[in-house]
């Protein structure tokens, strides 16, 4: 079929020196996140920061048709071969992958990212046991709000807290995403997963039709418009438990964040936020103190009654208090208990908070010790090298 087509298009050449499944093999057993396919080069893999070549020859514009013809159908490539761009999801046992497919100088190229299925537990992200859980397995409607800096890890600790409901309850999970980095196979629930773009035409859209899809769980790995943030709030009030991932330096500033999405003058929704809002959890990453990688830190504000009453009157800037106040975990409180166990070091915790914030004082160097294995947050953490 391959060498057919590649005759239909003037395009027959001898196979180059990697096949395209030797290609994809490659890359899911280097871990890497894009595998890229150009003309001029090598085909190259990114892992983490650094581009590996697989091959010491470039490829051939031969070569590229080659392997381009792989993996798309004839109408597939007469797609690209008009100049236009093409997405794709590809499986391949147990490894999935987006393929996209473009014309570079009039080659055809191929520049493919990983789908992972390597989803980390609640329990390796230091969330396990936590106020997260119990929301999760609630029976109640409420919204969630999961924030961070970009590259603060959001999108594998959305992905945990599907895979969590996944495996604990049945019920039934959609899901809409920019982009689909992880791949969830449907265990106790069922999981739909659609990528804005591909699957459907807007953020928008899909949450308001994934409200007539049956969802007992609704998640949105983004929040880019005030139709969306509305829609949200609607059908955590009409009984669904809503998570939704959002950019935010602290809980406090996701809420601010969401509030002003809405109209300021729109009391009516900054009530509805008030009631149906029940928790924000805002992720940072922090260098380990063995130099392995670098470690979830997180924020968690729990929205109770006076929370509720602060968000009411607008008045965000006492909600820090109240955290502190009834016992919440702030970033410091969590930060502080990563130094007592050893696996934060003092001064890198202070690239996050202040000293003031901190409930443990910098040790000298005789306090100084490796991380104990006592703590499963010690054993289970991930390295997360790969953000």
């Amino acid at each position: 079929m391959v060498r057919l087509m590649q005759h239909q298009f003037g395009l027959e050449a001898l196979p180059p020196q990697f096949a395209f499944d030797e290609l994809l093999q490659e890359f899911a057993r280097l871990r890497g996140s894009f595998l890229h396919i150009n003309a001029g080069s090598p085909p190259l893999i990114r892992a983490g920061d650094k581009l590996l070549a697989l091959t010491e020859e470039s490829l051939t514009p031969a070569d590229c048709r080659y392997l381009v013809g792989a993996c798309l159908s004839h109408e597939q490539m007469r797609h690209v071969y008009t100049g236009q761009e093409l997405d794709l999801n590809l499986i391949d046992g147990d490894n999935g992958f987006r393929i996209h497919a473009y014309l570079e100088r009039g080659c055809p190229a191929l520049s493919i990212r990983r789908i992972r299925t390597d989803i980390p537990k609640l329990v390796e992200l230091g969330l396990s046991g936590s106020s997260v859980e119990s929301f999760l397995g609630s029976k109640e409607g409420g919204l969630m709000l999961l924030t961070g800096r970009p590259r603060s890890g959001k999108f594998n600790t959305y992905a945990s807290l599907i895979q969590y409901i996944n495996h604990q309850q049945v019920s039934r999970i959609v899901s809409v995403e920019p982009i689909v980095q992880f791949w969830h196979n449907s265990e106790r629930s069922v999981v739909v997963q659609r990528e804005v773009g591909s699957d459907t035409r807007s953020f928008a859209r899909a949450v308001r039709i994934a409200v007539q899809q049956d969802p007992d769980i609704l998640c949105v790995g983004g929040i880019p418009d005030p139709e969306t943030a509305e829609v949200l709030l609607q059908a955590a009030a009409g009984g669904h438990l809503v998570v939704a991932m959002l950019d935010g330096s602290s809980a406090v500033r996701a809420v601010d964040n969401f509030l002003s999405a809405f109209d300021p003058g729109n009391n009516r929704l900054r009530m509805l936020v008030a009631r149906v809002l029940r928790l924000v959890v805002c992720q940072n990453l922090v260098d380990r103190a063995d130099g392995r990688g670098q470690v979830p830190a997180h924020e968690i504000l729990e929205c109770n009654r006076d929370v509720r009453e602060a968000i009411q009157r607008a008045d965000l800037s006492e909600i820090h208090r109240l955290m502190t106040h009834f016992g919440m975990q702030t970033l410091g409180r969590h930060l502080s208990r990563m130094i007592e166990v050893g696996l934060v070091n003092y001064d890198d915790a202070l690239k996050l908070v202040e000293a003031e914030q901190l409930e443990v004082s910098r040790p000298s160097q005789l306090e100084l010790a490796p991380p104990t294995s006592e703590s499963d947050m010690d054993d289970e953490t991930p390295l997360m090298g790969w953000l």
